[in-house]
């Protein structure tokens, strides 16, 4: 028994020993060359001058939209279908931007409604280039 456990702590030993030298004689050292992103000095400039406007994009349960402004209330189009919907935001986007305001979309996902409409609208606003959230605390992004 005792001879068993012997032999058991030297093949670690032996074992350890090897770890440690494979480790010494590799080369672990990884170059790697990060992007991070920079904006151009105007873009940032002109991103803090415009004032945000919350769009506010309900999912409805068979992939319907409604799309309202928060900041005045005002319901700007219920389009059906992801063609109507990049069609409304790329002219509420419009809208604003003509104003010196940026929008930031707000999706409202209903409990029936598919995940994949969700999806969608963050697909759109991508596409947009518009700031976009989540409106439930557990699926925030």
């Amino acid at each position: 028994m005792l001879s068993s456990s012997g032999f058991l702590i030297r093949f670690i030993d032996i074992g350890l020993i090897l770890l440690l030298g494979f480790l010494w004689i590799s080369d672990i050292s990884s170059f790697t060359h990060i992007e991070m992103p920079n904006k151009p000095p105007e873009q940032s400039e002109a991103s803090q001058q415009q004032s945000l406007t919350f769009v506010r994009v309900d999912v409805a349960k068979a992939g319907q939209f409604v799309v309202r402004q928060v900041e005045p209330a005002e319901e700007i189009c219920a389009p059906d279908g992801r063609a109507a919907l990049e069609d409304c935001l790329r002219a509420t986007k419009d809208r604003l931007e003509g104003n010196d305001r940026r929008p930031i979309v707000l999706i409202e996902p209903s409990d029936e409604s598919a995940v994949q409409h969700t999806v969608d609208v963050m697909d759109v606003c991508d596409r947009l280039g518009i700031a976009k959230n989540i409106n439930k605390s557990e699926l925030q992004l």
